[in-house]
């Protein structure tokens, strides 16, 4: 999960695959990713709504809605969850509701001066070169205001055996940028990776680029490690990659 300083937040949830059950699979069998807003509601206590859309072969055929409760531990770096969370037809009629707990653990991100908007901040489209193999890989990030970064990966895991046995796709990313000096940054996120619709593994990139003398491209290098769901590293590579900002709002 990503949680924004604007109260927004974004979860790859912890499968693909939706309950093997009748009245949900009648609908749908694949969940997208959440998106939602967090508020305090006590010292360490806060209230969150997310929905995400459940397809069905492939496409939008209904939604999940979750209310959530979250108590931070003294420290700040673990959390309990409480989830209320329903299921809906495309017409928003609830077809089941359940409920589920977890828990949450911080996750390592890079220190420093957070990304200027002027430098990083848009969407981007991304060439990834995993190194011994190709071709490359085309995806798009989000770099937000506050150095937040969302990836969508360019493809699933690499074809070895030791990373295959512990998945064979790939979720979204999420992770940090942070200002390192003149046109400088470092990058830290991870992505969830699939075994049969559930999340078995993650992989882990930590990397370092340069932009352009007018900020509209970066390019970079970083190491790709990836883990199993006990945060074994099982096998690393590197890649480099290079970047395009797209025309938004807001952007020259």
């Amino acid at each position: 999960m990503r949680y924004a300083g604007d109260g927004s937040f974004t979860t790859a949830g912890g499968y693909k695959a939706l309950p093997p059950v009748p009245a949900i699979q009648d609908v749908a069998n694949e969940i997208g990713p959440g998106y939602g807003f967090w508020a305090t509601t006590g010292a360490g206590a806060f209230r969150l709504t997310s929905y995400a859309v459940i397809r069905k072969a492939g496409l939008v055929n209904g939604f999940q809605r979750a209310r959530e409760t979250l108590v931070l531990s003294e420290l700040g770096d673990e959390y309990t969850k409480h989830a209320e969370v329903d299921f809906f037809d495309a017409n928003w009629n609830i077809v089941l509701s359940t409920t589920s707990d977890m828990k949450g653990t911080r996750l390592e991100m890079p220190a420093g001066v957070v990304a200027q908007p002027s430098e990083r901040k848009g969407v981007w489209e991304v060439k990834v070169q995993r190194l011994g193999s190709s071709p490359p890989g085309l995806g798009l990030n989000l770099i937000g205001e506050d150095g937040s970064f969302s990836f969508e990966s360019p493809g699933p895991p690499p074809s070895v055996p030791a990373v295959q046995a512990v998945a064979n796709e790939t979720g979204p990313s999420y992770g940090r940028m942070v200002r390192t000096g003149d046109r400088a940054s470092r990058l830290v996120f991870y992505t969830v990776m699939w075994k049969a619709g559930l999340v078995n593994g993650f992989e882990r990139v930590q990397g370092n680029q340069v932009s352009s003398e007018s900020g509209n491209e970066f390019a970079g290098r970083a190491q790709l490690d990836f883990l199993d769901a006990s945060w074994t590293v099982v096998f690393s590579m590197t890649s480099e990659v290079k970047a395009i900002r797209l025309e938004t709002p807001g952007q020259d």
